[in-house]
């Protein structure tokens, strides 16, 4: 029932790690609803500031849920820390700005107005390779597997395998600078400013299609293997069989340069430098909803991101909204920079189902260049007690906690049971009378209050030694923590105190927490 629902709802988070086990479907499931009501309703955390690239234009922002990579036209990329906001290393050496950037694992890929491709190693910060051959700006990039594509001002485009650092392919045929370019493993997909958008054979070198229709330079492609969209500032999105070459729907709607777009299955969305955003489904041609109104942004749209549930979107306005993605509905604004309407921009948004992360500045030194973290997570301690024991975190703040109350034997047993489950069998004499000696014999020093027919059952189990013993007294242990001391220490002090750091202290007043949001009745599942 809990897979099913968890299915139904199309939960934010992936299924591929759990087990067949109804409690951990029931787990996930209850997970990913706060998650998503973190999105919707509650009140914002204060986000983390990341400051570098001093005034500069953060160009490219790369974000894979432990590091983010931004890249600026100061000719440098910096890596931080998705987790900490701690920056970890600055790439150095490219000698002109840089304008686009991958990155896969622990390899950053940049291309520089410098003309040339750099593979770094994230960790070290140490320059792998140096990838010279275009003869004018690295305009854009799309890596797979072990190799690169690049696209360049030149009109060209170069395959490359950037473990070894050698170039495989030359690319020829655009008339004009390529602006942007998707690769599968075995096709590119090119678009360029003669208009036009290619799709390549890799390994023969030979375009296999040139899709023409549009009246204006190309600035935005998708590619799924199926379908190649492209997005023009003629104001047109076209969709292309990418077997056949030929045209299946010319969408209209946007009155403006369509920058940035996202496909995943057959839903499309687009950013349009019109100020709006719309969804589209692919396969009939037919624009589902636009995301405008009272609460549109005021001026072009800089990025964007969807899945399931939501579209978030940022604008040269200085906001980053968050729409529904079935309904088409506004939700909220997520960043709203003071100095929006006068200079500030968010020029680039990525994020997770727990994460955002933001490069925003100006244009006019009105807002300092700097990366935004929001966090969206769950308290997972606040879920269960399972998850609060599972978390050596969690464990560490509850004992302290229990301690104050000079309460901590029931925890303290607990734990000592787990470490005995996993006793070698040598020790396991030893580990049974330590453990009877500290919490159940009458002179115990954090003696335990267990009925006769327990401490029955584990005398009778010392006569007969294994490693589940004290399981049965350690269950009804748990049972009471649950009742008693949990919710206790869900109320405490110190885990509102907890709470209280991550939220900023303009919205302390106001907020609704987490813990009232999983305690209210509306929101028991």
């Amino acid at each position: 029932l809990w897979k099913e629902k968890c299915s139904e709802y199309e939960m934010l988070c992936s299924l591929d790690d759990l087990s067949s086990q109804t409690s951990n479907y029931k787990q996930h499931f209850l997970y990913s609803h706060k998650l998503e009501s973190n999105w919707r309703y509650q009140s914002l955390r204060a986000p983390k500031y990341l400051k570098g690239h001093d005034d500069h234009v953060v160009t490219c922002l790369q974000f894979d849920g432990i590091r983010i990579v931004s890249a600026s036209d100061d000719n440098t990329l910096k890596v931080w820390s998705a987790i900490t906001g701690d920056l970890i290393r600055t790439l150095v050496g490219h000698t002109g700005g840089v304008w686009s950037s991958q990155l896969s694992g622990n390899t950053v890929i940049s291309g520089s107005t410098d003309r040339s491709l750099r593979v770094w190693d994230a960790d070290s910060g140490e320059c792998l390779h140096v990838l010279q051959g275009h003869t004018s700006t690295v305009r854009c990039l799309a890596m797979h597997g072990n190799q690169v594509v690049s696209g360049s001002r030149d009109g060209t485009l170069r395959v490359w395998n950037f473990v070894q650092g050698i170039l495989l392919h030359v690319l020829i045929g655009h008339a004009a600078a390529v602006r942007c370019v998707q690769f599968n493993g075995k096709k590119v997909v090119s678009g360029a400013y003669d208009y036009l958008v290619k799709i390549w054979d890799v390994e023969s070198e030979m375009c296999l299609h040139t899709l023409s229709g549009h009246t204006n330079r190309v600035y935005s492609l998708q590619f799924n293997g199926i379908y190649v969209v492209s997005g023009s500032l003629d104001t047109s999105i076209r969709v292309w069989d990418a077997e056949s070459g030929e045209l299946l729907h010319t969408l209209l709607g946007h009155q403006s340069l369509t920058s940035g777009m996202m496909l995943k299955d057959h839903f499309l969305v687009s950013g349009n430098a019109d100020s709006t955003v719309k969804i589209w489904d692919i396969i009939t041609g037919k624009c589902l909803h636009t995301l405008s109104g009272p609460h549109k942004h005021l001026s072009a749209v800089t990025s964007l991101q969807f899945n399931s549930k939501f579209v978030v979107t940022s604008s040269d306005d200085g906001s980053v909204k968050l729409w529904d993605m079935k309904t088409g509905d506004f939700i909220r604004n997520l960043v709203e920079l003071d100095s929006g309407g006068s200079g500030g921009v968010v020029w680039r948004v990525k994020c997770n189902d727990k994460k955002l992360v933001c490069a925003v500045g100006s244009r006019n030194g009105t807002e300092d260049t700097k990366l935004l973290i929001l966090d969206f997570d769950v308290f997972r301690w606040s879920l269960s007690l399972d998850e609060l024991l599972r978390d050596p975190q969690g464990v560490k703040v509850f004992l302290k906690h229990l301690e104050k109350e000079h309460s901590s034997e029931n925890l303290r047993f607990w734990l000592a049971c787990e470490e005995f489950r996993s006793c070698p069998l040598k020790k396991l004499k030893e580990k049974a009378e330590a453990i009877y000696n500290e919490f159940l014999s009458r002179k115990a020093i954090y003696q335990v209050n267990l009925d006769s027919k327990l401490m029955q059952t584990v005398r009778e189990g010392t006569s007969n030694l294994n490693h589940f013993i004290f399981f049965p007294a350690q269950q009804e242990i748990f049972r009471l923590m649950k009742s008693d001391s949990y919710p206790r220490f869900l109320k405490s002090e110190s885990y509102n105190l907890l709470r209280q750091e991550s939220i900023s202290p303009a919205q302390r007043g106001q907020r609704r927490g987490l813990l009232s949001m999983l305690t209210s009745p509306q929101h028991k599942v």
